[in-house]
């Protein structure tokens, strides 16, 4: 007969699982705009970078199903914790470099990949047991999982705020960390009781899963080709028209030049005394008030009159 753990045991260490998973899913998931605008990215390629992570997951969760129904004596939570290990790794290079738009759409191709496809690992954890008969309180870890998933957002927007977007992803890798932690001390599944669920055909590929399921996969290629169009919409209409406008400003702020009148993006008008390096200094009012600013603060300019333009010293 099959010895399964306790009750009261399956029941904490898969709450305290769910506990820590969605709070460590509401740093990333709810900050990583605010973290690449503050790299330097633009609006529309957080957009791209968000919807990549999540089609990666979409796209990569089949797969890693596959290989788990292919492999049944690879524990579940082994599987989940050789993913969010790689994912830490991943979290570290994100952490410690500055890539461009391709390095960065490429961890965040990895991060879905690895932890977006914890949540599937997650739940099969539990279904394992509930198979079984044992009567675990998916519900309430769920339930659980929620509402630290809400306080987790209050608390790293608080942190963001005394400590930067940046120290976030410090946050997310101890997170990581304890998640791993707590998956080991998961109970694993029992192997006899894994041996009596094998009767029959098991899925064994992706390709199986597909001719099994026509509405899994009618809703899986409408989904690749939802997100494809986005993508292709959110490149034509957002991202390059953003990139245009970038190469636009940069070539007004490079012709610069003394006797020419600025509007600041604050509002502020006047015209251009001096100019040094990244910095130029604009003379405005009628007591010929002279202010500093960086060119990143010029909204617009209106080119001199040559005719009257002052000799440049």
């Amino acid at each position: 007969m099959t010895e399964f753990p306790s009750l009261r045991r399956l029941n904490v260490s898969y709450t305290l699982v769910h506990v820590v998973y969605w709070a460590m899913f509401a740093i990333f998931a709810g900050y990583q705009t605010s973290l690449l605008l503050g790299r330097g990215f633009t609006s529309g390629e957080a957009g791209i970078f968000a919807s990549i992570r999540c089609f990666a997951g979409i796209l990569a969760q089949p797969l890693l199903g596959g290989w788990a129904d292919r492999h049944p004596e690879v524990p579940i939570k082994r599987l989940l914790n050789a993913c969010l290990v790689l994912a830490l790794g991943v979290n570290v290079v994100f952490y410690t470099t500055r890539p461009g738009f391709w390095g960065t759409a490429l961890i965040f191709l990895t991060l879905g990949i690895l932890e977006l496809n914890a949540y599937p690992l997650l739940d099969s954890m539990a279904v394992q047991f509930i198979a079984a008969g044992v009567d675990m309180s998916y519900s309430l870890s769920r339930g659980l999982g929620s509402l630290s998933y809400a306080l987790a957002c209050v608390a790293c927007g608080q942190q963001a705020v005394r400590f930067g977007t940046e120290s976030l992803l410090l946050t997310h890798m101890a997170l990581l960390v304890l998640m791993i932690a707590v998956v080991a001390l998961y109970p694993a599944f029992p192997k006899d009781a894994l041996q009596a669920q094998g009767g029959g055909e098991r899925p064994h590929s992706i390709l199986y899963i597909l001719k099994s399921s026509r509405p899994f996969t009618l809703t899986l290629v409408s989904l690749f080709f939802t997100l494809a169009l986005m993508l292709v919409l959110l490149y034509f209409m957002i991202y390059r028209p953003q990139k245009k406008q970038e190469k636009k400003d940069a070539a007004m702020r490079a012709a610069l030049e003394i006797g020419d009148q600025v509007t600041t993006i604050g509002g502020v008008i006047g015209r251009v005394v001096a100019i040094k390096d990244d910095t130029f200094v604009l003379e405005t009012g009628a007591d010929r008030v002279k202010i500093r600013f960086t060119k990143n603060a010029i909204s617009s300019v209106e080119k001199l009159n040559m005719d009257n333009a002052p000799a440049k010293k």
